[in-house]
């Protein structure tokens, strides 16, 4: 059993949308911390699309919090689950990015109506 480690966590949320949302320090530790709420209504998966946002090799936890809304101002917390995302398995979805500027860059043109 590790020895538990009695020094000060240093929490730091992250100001970039995209997985992680936070940074936790613990002496010369990180952890990165994805905090995603659902409802039965709404889920949606899990998405890393912010690659600037890891700085370093670190453990990857995953809270997810399922809420079910009471009233219109009222959200109820069901449970919460705290996952390792180190045993992950997941599915490689190809796509880019692209503005409407960039897709119709004069550049890229083959033909175009005058």
């Amino acid at each position: 059993m590790q020895k538990v480690i009695k020094s000060s966590l240093a929490v730091k949320k992250l100001p970039k949308t995209g997985y992680h949302d936070i940074e936790v320090s613990q002496a010369d530790r990180i952890t990165y911390l994805e905090m995603k709420t659902s409802s039965v209504k709404e889920q949606s998966g899990f998405r890393y699309t912010n690659v600037d946002k890891i700085k370093a090799v670190a453990r990857h936890l995953l809270l997810d919090i399922p809420v079910t809304q009471e009233n219109p101002r009222y959200w109820k917390i069901d449970n919460w689950v705290l996952s390792d995302l180190s045993s992950l398995n997941v599915r490689l979805k190809t796509e880019f990015n692209a503005s409407q500027t960039d897709l119709m860059n004069i550049n890229a043109r083959i033909i175009a109506s005058s």
